[in-house]
């Protein structure tokens, strides 16, 4: 016999499987059966009722936007609206006069009920308060007329020809049921109300009027599809108002947004501002108190023959080296900060372009001594050939001078740093790209076309300049040995991100990472081209190329008498604390037929003596502070290339000669130094008693400006000072309302401000305020020194004078007329 299965077994004998199965069918049909059922229901709860909502009564999600938006659409239909209210009472006033007196109680009393408080309840904005009253009310006054007169139409047998109408001819029954009611429903009464009215109006034309008269169907007909026409055109004209509600309302979030945005952009930049110059001065301050005492230990303990000789030659050399970093630092990040935020500054002046590279490569030339490694200069040529105005055989171009040493210092001394101790040359290179000379072996250089795109985006050269001939594009390369750049520190441009460094200059633990970013931020606010060519192990290539116009003969002699730029050209030496060799670069005269020019700085012996007093070179040492020229109105802050730029290739003015003995001895110069640190004036003050001044000090603005203009306890006239040297944050007064009191009261007293504050805005109005001329902190010796020479001048200029202008209490020419 054979055995079932047990699911053979359930399903033949009803066991559990079976009855499973029977339950679950069951409630399937049930189901089924129930839906068909309350399908109706269905469809129309969750179908028709949303569509029918949305159509009569749209609203938004958000209750306070769709509170806003009534608020918006009634306050621009509100006059309308008090308009179409007097259309209802002139309506009401014809209704009385014209009508029969047999109607006359329907209008006196319903329609005058309905329509005498329509313009109050407009004017009370009832529609805000109580929009449901509101509604009911206005569609009533809107519906009253043609709702009486269907009903008159069927009381006085209209269409039977019985004589009980009075002569009453009823042709503005459907003017009434559908011209009125639709200008109302544009103008503010809801799709909802109207909708409910003209059902109402449809079954009394259906239930009082089609039996007595079937013609008239087709006007029921055209009342229905006006009615429809009119509901749709209704919900169109709101849907697109609602479209443009939620537009607006985008845009007035966006315009908010970016509103509050451009608030905490401010805020945030006048923060950062506030900061900035909070830490530049704060920074400053105290660097220039270290400085001016470096400056007077200098002169006091010959610190030069202690750190040739003596057992604190590393010492000093350190304090030197890092007081020159730290300004070079905050220079950086000032410039920096200052691009960044578009406020590029170029001064454009003629320049000798070979010069100019040569003078700005002397630091360099002294830390590639420190490092034992050759520094090369191969300068082109060409660059001189194609000069149109030959100037002591070398090429003069326009351009910012500052800025491009600036470029060249921090790709010079990157260069340096990457390359070894000891190791291969670090080279650079001239090359010219335009024009190009007709007898030149092609260059490794972009095409024709990019050069010209090139001259047509420079920003800093004119549209008259672009379309001539007087165009020169250099090319500048900057060559190390070091160990070259990962291509993935080249991606994203992140090499010349600010404070972005490769893992190698990290390693080094030298630079703040700013010098790259800074050149780039020049080149291309100049409008040149920067790049990199570089592979692990063969060191890297940076190079730029920039345009310049060629300067003409008019604009090199508006230079000539400028001692930077018109001495002659001398051997520079160099000397270092280690037992290296005495470097000297000589730059030959550039020969047109030769090749490009390598110049090279091989090892001689140390120098033993001093160099000779009465020969051309001029020495320069570590420890000898390195500064640049005042910052003055429109010109770049001083910066490391500034720096270098001071100390320009050109002999010492000479002496003054020595004035007959019978000429009366010079009168030591009278100067004001008034700052509220008093560790400052004490400094200043010394430094200036060494270089021969009588000095007197104030520790504020107050007392500054009481002691130039002051009475004197023994009644004798205010001192006259030859300069004051004045800071500008300080109590009491500051160093800008002291010398904006001082030119009310029409002293022209030659006013240079000393300040921390190394921001141009700050600097600019300074010298709105009054002062002649800024320094900014730290203070060197140099600075003073030029200083001292312009307040030389203007006594000089006062004493020949014959007017009583002398007295600097009397009215002076105006301060335009000095140096600045």
């Amino acid at each position: 016999m054979t055995r079932q299965s047990p699911s053979e077994t359930g399903s033949v004998h009803g066991g559990p499987d079976s009855r499973f199965a029977s339950g679950q069918s069951n409630r399937s049909q049930s189901h089924a059966s129930a839906y068909q059922r309350w399908w109706v229901y269905n469809f129309t709860r969750y179908r028709m009722w949303p569509a029918f909502v949305d159509f009569f009564e749209p609203t938004f999600e958000d209750d306070e936007q769709e509170a806003e938006y009534q608020k918006m659409k009634w306050h621009a239909t509100k006059p309308t609206a008090f308009y179409a209210s007097i259309y209802l009472y002139v309506n009401w006033v014809l209704y009385l006069i014209l009508n029969k007196s047999e109607t006359r109680y329907e209008q006196y009393g319903g329609l005058s009920a309905v329509t005498v408080p329509i313009p109050f309840i407009i004017a009370y904005d009832l529609r805000n308060k109580s929009p449901i009253t509101f509604q009911v009310l206005f569609t009533v006054a809107a519906w009253y007329c043609g709702v009486t007169e269907v009903i008159q139409m069927r009381e006085c047998h209209f269409f039977k020809g019985a004589e009980t109408c009075h002569d009453k001819d009823f042709l503005a029954m459907l003017y009434y049921v559908t011209a009125v009611p639709a200008l109302y429903m544009i103008i503010m009464t809801k799709r909802i109300y109207n909708g409910i009215a003209q059902l109402l109006v449809f079954l009394l034309l259906m239930t009082l009027l089609i039996p007595d008269q079937g013609r008239f169907s087709r006007n029921v007909i055209s009342f229905v599809c006006f009615s429809a026409f009119m509901q749709y055109l209704s919900w169109s004209l709101e849907s697109n108002d609602r479209r443009m509600f939620l537009l607006t309302h985008q845009l007035k979030s966006a315009y908010r947004s970016q509103h509050k945005a451009q608030n905490a952009e401010s805020r945030a930049s006048s923060a950062k501002r506030r900061f900035a110059s909070y830490i530049f001065h704060e920074v400053r301050v105290p660097l220039n108190t270290a400085m001016l005492a470096y400056q007077n230990l200098e002169d006091d303990f010959k610190l030069i023959a202690e750190k040739h000789q003596g057992d604190q030659g590393v010492e000093v050399e350190a304090l030197s080296s890092s007081l020159l970093m730290m300004q070079t630092v905050l220079n950086d990040a000032l410039d920096l900060d200052k691009m960044d935020a578009g406020r590029f500054e170029s001064s454009q002046r003629p320049f000798p372009l070979h010069r100019t590279l040569q003078s700005t490569l002397r630091l360099t030339a002294l830390a590639t001594a420190k490092k034992r490694i050759q520094l090369k200069l191969n300068l082109d040529p060409r660059l001189d050939q194609i000069s149109n105005v030959i100037s002591n055989d070398e090429l003069w171009v326009i351009g910012d001078d500052i800025r491009l040493r600036q470029v060249l210092s921090n790709l010079a001394s990157n260069a340096v740093k990457f390359t070894p101790e000891g190791g291969g040359p670090v080279t650079i290179t001239t090359k010219l790209i335009h024009p190009r000379p007709k007898e030149s072996a092609p260059l490794d250089t972009p095409a024709a076309e990019t050069v010209k795109e090139l001259i047509r985006a420079s920003p800093l050269v004119s549209e008259n300049e672009k379309e001539s001939a007087g165009l020169l594009v250099l090319r500048l390369e900057v060559q190390d040995s070091g160990p070259g750049i990962r291509p993935s520190d080249l991606q994203d441009t992140r090499l010349f991100q600010p404070f972005g460094q490769t893992p190698v200059g990290k390693a080094t633990g030298k630079g703040s990472g700013l010098g790259l970013a800074i050149v780039r931020q020049i080149v291309h606010l100049s409008g040149g081209r920067l790049g990199i060519q570089s592979s692990p192990g063969d060191g890297a290539m940076f190079w730029i190329e920039m345009v310049y116009p060629i300067a003409t003969k008019t604009a090199i002699a508006s230079i000539q008498n400028d001692p930077a730029y018109s001495a002659p050209q001398f051997p520079l030496q160099f000397s270092t604390t280690e037992s290296y060799d005495t470097m000297e670069l000589n730059p030959s005269p550039l020969i047109p037929s030769n090749p490009p020019m390598t110049l090279h700085l091989p090892n001689m012996k140390p120098p033993g003596v001093p160099p000779p007093s009465a020969g051309p070179p001029t020495p320069l040492s570590m420890h000898e502070p390195i500064v640049a020229p005042a910052p003055v109105l429109g010109a770049p802050p001083p910066t490391i290339a500034t720096l270098a730029a001071s100390d320009t290739p050109s002999p010492p003015p000479p002496s003054p000669p020595l004035p007959p003995a019978s000429a009366p001895p010079v009168a030591p110069m009278q100067v004001l130094v008034v700052d509220d640190d008093a560790l400052t004036r004490t400094l200043m003050s010394k430094m200036l008693t060494k270089m021969g001044c009588i000095v007197d000090v104030a520790a504020d603005g107050q007392q500054c400006v009481d002691m130039v203009v002051g009475p004197t306890p023994s009644g004798e006239p205010p001192k006259r000072y030859d300069f004051i040297s004045l800071d500008n944050h300080m109590p009491v007064m500051t160093g800008e309302q002291a010398v904006s009191q001082l030119r009310l009261l029409g002293r022209q007293d030659y006013v240079v401000g000393c300040t921390g504050n190394a921001l141009s805005q700050d600097q600019q109005s300074y010298l709105k305020a009054g002062a002649n001329q800024i320094l900014t902190k730290p203070i060197m010796m140099k600075q003073l020194k030029a200083v001292m020479e312009i307040a030389h001048q203007r006594r000089k200029q006062a004493a020949s004078s014959e007017q009583p202008a002398v007295d600097p209490s009397s009215p002076s020419p105006p301060r335009t007329s000095y140096p600045p």
